[in-house]
């Protein structure tokens, strides 16, 4: 079922699957792919970042990801 609280704004979610996509369509998923990065790149859609951990505080960015609080992107530094 949907989520209630979507209904009375008239808002509705979708999905796929990536995966499918890439199996059923590959030559399709990279174009949308390149279309979305190139989105990002030119400032039309940000990726707001929540958090940023070292790569040695993966867990606890994978704890934060698990209390389905975080609303951004959490990103995990490699290196210096």
């Amino acid at each position: 079922m949907g989520q209630p609280e979507l209904y009375p704004l008239g808002v509705s979610v979708a999905g796929f699957s990536i995966l499918t996509l890439a199996g059923t369509a590959p030559a399709e998923l990279r174009r949308l792919t390149e279309r979305a990065l190139a989105k990002v790149a030119d400032g039309t859609v940000s990726l707001p970042v929540t958090a940023e951990f070292a790569l040695e505080e993966a867990a606890d960015a994978h704890r934060l990801m698990g209390t389905r609080t975080s609303t951004g992107k959490l990103l995990l530094r490699v290196g210096a």
